[in-house]
């Protein structure tokens, strides 16, 4: 016969013991796992931060600075261009108050006084223009004095040739000549010291030695000779084309 007050272990003790055992358990797991991120987040933090460590910035810099660097190449380039350019230019051409060309040249030259030494100007417009063993091809001014040069052309108030040679003056008022030549000069005075000399001579007053080939009336002459002959030599040119 069985006896039925016999009683079965208690669960509730039993269940009691195995959660506290899942419990800790599952707080060693716990643990561990929190370790194990933890160390794998400092992994990965280091890894990123290695990685951010190693800039691609340098490249992009270097690639900055070098396009820098051929930038400032270029302005210095196109700058240095420049001033050679209009180094060249004002070569060719001057303006100036006051203009003294020594041992150089120049085409052009406009201002109030301009000197030249030992140098040379296709054409001079001033004032007062001095050439001293040199030479202008073309003078305009009010006075224009040459000593020891030569002129081609001359168109002044006052023109003065000293030790030079000139093949055309033309003076409003007066032109002296000391120990110069001249192949036409036409003027309102003419003062001709020694040793001086012109092929054709127009002049209303000439005062010292003379010496010219074609004075004003001669010289008229032989212009009109001169016309005559080049018209007649037209002629003939046109009647034998007929």
């Amino acid at each position: 016969m069985t006896d039925t007050n016999v009683r079965a272990p208690d669960e509730g003790s039993i269940d009691d013991a195995s959660l506290a055992a899942a419990e800790s358990e599952a707080a060693q797991e716990a643990e561990a796992e929190a370790k194990t991120s933890a160390r794998g987040a400092g992994t990965a933090r280091s890894r990123t931060g290695s990685k951010a460590a190693k800039p691609r910035t340098g490249r992009a810099s270097s690639r900055t600075a070098k396009k820098s660097t051929a930038d400032k190449s270029a302005d210095t380039g196109s700058t240095a261009g420049a001033s050679t350019a209009s180094a060249e230019r004002d070569e060719r051409s001057v303006v100036g108050d006051r203009v003294e060309i020594s041992q150089g040249g120049a085409r052009t030259v406009f201002g109030t006084d301009v000197s030249v030494r030992q140098g040379g100007i296709a054409r001079a417009e001033a004032t007062d223009v001095r050439v001293q063993q040199g030479g202008i091809a073309f003078a305009r001014g009010d006075r224009v004095s040459v000593r020891q040069g030569a002129l081609g052309a001359a168109l002044a108030t006052d023109v003065e040739l000293r030790q030079g040679y000139a093949r055309f003056v033309a003076a409003r008022e007066s032109v002296r000549l000391e120990q110069s030549g001249a192949i036409t000069v036409l003027a309102n005075r003419v003062e001709m010291n020694p040793q001086s000399g012109t092929v054709f001579l127009f002049a209303r007053e000439v005062t010292g030695t003379v010496r010219t080939l074609f004075d004003w009336r001669s010289g008229l002459a032989f212009g009109i000779g001169i016309g005559v002959v080049s018209a007649v030599a037209r002629l003939a040119g046109a009647s034998r084309r007929r």
